[in-house]
């Protein structure tokens, strides 16, 4: 698997800046997937956030951006308890201590506290 080269040291000069991209991730009841997520350039995830990843319940093919970046950041033994027919869904604190791809910080709190977060973050960058 190709390596991608380490982020610049120094910012981009301003004609080549983008805004940042902050992901909250959305309570679990919305149920909405997570390898969206991959593509942010920070996390920031509720306490009670969850990733669900139902590829393999669905009976699909997991889509390329997770297939590929999952298994360079978590292993090839953890993308496949996420992506695979165990589809586990690892909670936030879980998610990031396997190296969910891009989760920086998991908030105490809920959505409010997460999003105020989030917002700090992305005006940071």
């Amino acid at each position: 698997m190709r390596r991608l080269p380490p982020r610049a040291a120094q910012p981009p000069p301003p004609s080549l800046r983008r805004p940042a991209s902050t992901a909250q991730p959305p309570p679990p009841s919305l149920r909405r997937p997570a390898s969206p997520l991959d593509a942010a350039d920070s996390i920031v995830a509720s306490e009670v956030a969850t990733f669900s990843l139902p590829f393999a319940k669905l009976g699909v093919p997991p889509e390329g951006c997770s297939s590929a970046l999952f298994v360079e950041h978590m292993g090839e033994a953890t993308a496949q308890r996420i992506l695979g027919p165990e589809a586990w869904i690892p909670t936030a604190a879980q998610a990031m201590d396997v190296g969910f791809p891009t989760v920086d910080e998991v908030v105490p709190g809920g959505n409010a506290e997460c999003v105020a977060r989030a917002v700090e973050v992305s005006n940071q960058v």
